[in-house]
Order: C-alpha cells, then sequence, then structure tokens
C-alpha cells in the first residue's frame, strides 16, 4: 500500500490577503520591493516625458510648443524626479 504525503501549501506573497490596503501597508520585503519598482518605473515615465518635452521645444528656434515659464518648470520637475 502506497502512504499519500499531505501537501501543505504556505501563503503566497502574492495571494496572502487581497486589496490596495493590505498592499500600502504591508512589512514584507517582496511586497515593498515590488512597489518599490513600480514607483520607479512611474517617476522614470513621468520624468522621460518631462525630457521629451523640452527636447520637442529645442527642435525650433522659435520654440512655440510650450510657454517659457512652462519650460522652466519641465526642467525643474524633470531634475527632482531623477535625482
Amino acid at each position: 500500500m502506497i502512504a499519500k504525503l499531505a501537501v501543505i501549501e504556505r501563503p503566497n506573497y502574492l495571494t496572502a490577503e487581497h486589496g490596495i490596503r493590505s498592499w500600502l501597508l504591508t512589512t514584507e520585503h517582496k511586497r515593498i520591493a515590488l512597489l518599490y519598482m513600480a514607483a520607479i518605473t512611474c517617476f522614470f515615465v513621468i520624468g522621460g516625458v518631462a525630457a521629451l518635452l523640452m527636447r520637442s521645444e529645442l527642435l525650433t528656434p522659435t520654440g512655440n510648443l510650450v510657454s517659457p515659464e512652462t519650460y522652466n518648470k519641465l526642467f525643474s520637475a524633470h531634475g527632482i524626479i531623477m535625482v
């Protein structure tokens, strides 16, 4: 007779609890790393869009894509986000 082994399932860090609250209030290092990577990617995209708008503004000598005030704001926001 062959004995069957009982399989004990451990809780998975991705499905331990459901909901945004459990993700934002977690102390588990794996979830924190995933949140960190998502935040880095989001800020990288925002900074990249600001850089793209600034470079597009510099394509023409007149620079009529955004106003000078908006260009200064983009320049500052890009620098702050990328640092």
